[in-house]
């Protein structure tokens, strides 16, 4: 999972020539905290949570899927994509 310059792996994997729901939620942090808190589910199964301080909710103005570094080519089909604030 990458959030600006910083990437963090998670514990989920799926594996070749499978489906499965990806959920990624970005919910405000904590009471006297900033920023906000990266939440990514794998088939419903927790696979990171991550802190994101400078992440503010209402700056989120699109969604990228997929990666935009040309040096990491992969094939990636999605389907079914739904994007709510």
């Amino acid at each position: 999972m990458g959030i600006g310059t910083d990437r963090s792996p998670t514990e989920g994997r799926l594996g070749l020539q499978t489906w499965g729901r990806l959920a990624v939620a970005i919910d405000p942090a904590p009471a006297g905290s900033t920023g906000s808190v990266v939440t990514v589910r794998l088939d419903g199964t927790l696979v990171a949570q991550v802190p994101a301080r400078d992440l503010l909710v209402s700056a989120i103005t699109s969604v990228q899927i997929g990666n935009d570094t040309k040096n990491q080519p992969f094939g990636l089909f999605v389907d079914d994509v739904a994007v709510s604030r």
